[in-house]
This record gives C-alpha cells, sequence and structure tokens, in this order.
C-alpha cells in the first residue's frame, strides 16, 4: 500500500515536496519515495531567525562619511587602515590620535536588505570596539550612530537609530545601536553612520578609537 507524505520543513529551502512512498518491486522488503508535486511556500510559514548577522568588510564596505575610500593613513575627521601584512594579518580601523585636544571621526557604509530580511523585524547596528588609553590621561571617550533609509534619488527621511550616544572603554567590547524597523522591507537601504569621539586631557600621549569589526544583525525568515 502506497503511503502520501509530507516532506515540508520549517524553514529553507522554501518548498514543500510531496512524495508517496510505495514498496519497491524489485525488493520485498524495500520502499522507493515518488516525488508528486512541488508547492511554494509562503515567508509567514518559515521559521524566524533571530538577529541574523551580517558582517561588514572593512577593507571594501565601510568609507569615509564624505563618501571617499579608506587609506593606511588617515586625515582629519577620518579613520585609517591598520594592517599588519603579510606574516601578521591583522585588521583594524584606527581613528586619529587625541593628545591634549578632542578628535571626532567618522565612518558610514550603505546596507541593503536581503529577500530574507522579516519586513518591519529587528534591525540592530553593532560596532565592535575600544578606545587605547595606554598613554595619556583619557576624558570623553564615545560612540554616536546615525541610520537613514536611502529612497530612489537618494533622498532620506529622519534618523532611524533609536539609541543614544554611548560611553566606550578601553577593551574591545560590541556597543549596540537598536534602529526603528517600522516601515523596512527586504530591498530597503539605509545609510549608516559611526562616529568616536576620544579627548586626552593634560599632553600625557596619544589616545585613539580602534574599530575591529562592525556588523548588521536583522531578523530572517529563508
Amino acid at each position: 500500500m502506497g503511503q502520501i507524505r509530507d516532506q515540508a520543513t520549517t524553514t529553507s529551502p522554501a518548498s514543500k515536496t510531496l512524495v508517496i512512498t510505495a514498496q519497491n518491486p524489485d525488493s520485498p522488503y524495500g520502499n522507493v519515495q515518488l516525488p508528486l508535486i512541488d508547492i511554494p511556500v509562503e515567508k509567514s510559514q518559515i521559521t524566524q531567525v533571530a538577529l541574523a548577522r551580517y558582517q561588514q568588510r572593512l577593507q571594501s564596505d565601510i568609507r569615509n562619511a564624505d563618501g571617499t575610500v579608506l587609506d593606511a593613513t588617515g586625515a582629519s575627521t577620518k579613520f585609517k587602515i591598520v594592517a599588519g601584512g603579510y606574516g601578521s594579518g591583522t585588521l583594524k580601523l584606527q581613528g586619529r590620535n587625541a593628545n591634549n585636544t578632542t578628535v571626532t571621526d567618522t565612518l558610514a557604509f550603505e546596507f541593503a536588505f536581503p529577500p530574507q530580511y522579516d519586513d518591519g523585524d529587528d534591525v540592530r547596528v553593532v560596532c565592535h570596539m575600544k578606545v587605547d588609553d595606554t598613554a595619556g590621561t583619557v576624558g570623553t571617550k564615545t560612540l554616536d550612530c546615525q541610520v537613514y533609509e536611502l529612497g530612489d534619488a537618494g533622498t532620506v527621511g529622519s534618523d532611524l537609530c533609536s539609541t543614544t550616544i554611548l560611553t566606550t572603554t578601553n577593551s574591545f567590547a560590541d556597543y549596540t545601536f537598536i534602529v526603528t524597523d517600522s516601515g523596512l522591507v527586504f530591498g530597503d537601504r539605509i545609510i549608516v553612520f559611526l562616529r568616536t569621539v576620544v579627548q586626552e586631557t593634560a599632553s600625557g600621549g596619544n589616545i585613539f578609537a580602534q574599530i575591529g569589526n562592525i556588523e548588521m544583525h536583522i531578523d530572517i525568515k529563508g
């Protein structure tokens, strides 16, 4: 006797295959499964993966706030790439030195929501960074974020980041900014700005921000 079974899963791939299980005519003890039809699965039927990680590549995805490409030198208001090179392999982004002054440096990147994004659900910007204060006397050391949805003509609305300025430390840690997700759907684009403010108060040496990783965390289905 044949038996029809639903071979669907609650996760990707987003389709169902109905199969009929029948006795194999060449073996009295074996069964054979024959596919009947593929049935598309609605996105709402797929189990959500909360806050999936989308890493941004430091040397290609991240730009200066004015859109220019980062380099190994840096400039006023800009980060630089610090790479260990062959034999070391290390990679960070580093802000300017503060010594008896306050420096403000800003990064930017564009993010397009993939088809898997669960429309209107959680969106986070996560920056893994520290302020190196091994020399000097540290004052202000903060990280701020702004997020804007981009229209097709390059226009933007109001800032979507609902998290206020965060105070950083001298050890690498994740700093998370919550993005207002209402109305965001797959295919939308946002532009994200990350700004560090670092202060040295006593002419005691150079203090600077370092970023090791930047990610988007979004809820997805599929």
